[in-house]
Formats: C-alpha cells, structure tokens, sequence
C-alpha cells in the first residue's frame, strides 16, 4: 500500500533548501498537501495525535527503563534507544514481525530508531524489545 508523507519544516532558509535538494521524490506529492494542512487547523485531530504520541513515548521510556537501557527523551513521533549492536537487535526485532530502524547508517551503531504508533502498534513493540533483552 502507497505511503505518503508530509513533511513540514523550519529553519534556516539555506538550511531548508539543502534538506529539500536531498530529500526523496516520494517525500512530498502535490495533491495531499492541502489535506495535510487542513489537518494541522484540525486542533481536535492534532490534540488526539499529541495525546497518541505522548502515551507511546511513555511506555518506551517505562520499558527502557526497567530494561536498563539508555534513551534519548523525545518529543516527536520517533525514540532513540542503546540496544548494543543496533543492527543484530534490528535483526532479532525484525524476527518477531516488529520493524525498527538501525541507526548504524547515521554513525550510530548501537542504537535503533523506534517510531511511535497507536496504542495497539506499540505494544507488540514494547513486547519485542523486553523479549530481546
């Protein structure tokens, strides 16, 4: 199934249009983007989303922290975890139907990137990560 993402950004003009040069051509398709930002003016939407969020990043740090393993607090839809080797837990998660990404490609060999889903996508998650350690 297709993907579309909508990507927002700020910052540094010069910045901005190096990132917009390196970008995919599947980053950004024309026809979505008004519905991405009507979506942003949506504050019901876009409250339930940071809510949605919020609890996903919660239970990751509850989980990290019982296993012990350092995170990097976050506030958007993405966490950062020490797992050691980063691409043989990417491996070992993927085993168990969760996908992960190895940050090994960012200069960061033991870590992996976990996205932050609905409350029903980050449980099997959490269950994989405990599992592994």
């Amino acid at each position: 199934m297709p993907v579309c993402r909508i990507v927002t950004a700020s910052g540094i003009p010069t910045s901005l249009r190096a990132g917009k040069k390196s970008a995919s051509r599947s980053t950004s398709i024309r026809w979505p983007r008004p519905g991405a930002l009507a979506a942003l003016d949506d504050t019901k939407h876009v409250e339930k989303t940071r809510k949605v969020n919020s609890r996903g990043l919660r239970l990751y740090a509850r989980t990290f922290r019982k296993l012990k393993l350092e995170f990097i607090p976050s506030q958007a839809n993405f966490i950062l975890v020490r797992v050691g080797d980063g691409q043989r837990v990417f491996g070992e998660l993927q085993k168990l139907g969760v996908i992960v990404r190895p940050m090994g490609g960012y200069q960061l060999p033991e870590w992996i990137r976990i996205s932050i889903g609905t409350p029903k996508e980050n449980k099997p998650v959490s269950r994989g990560v405990e599992k592994t350690f």
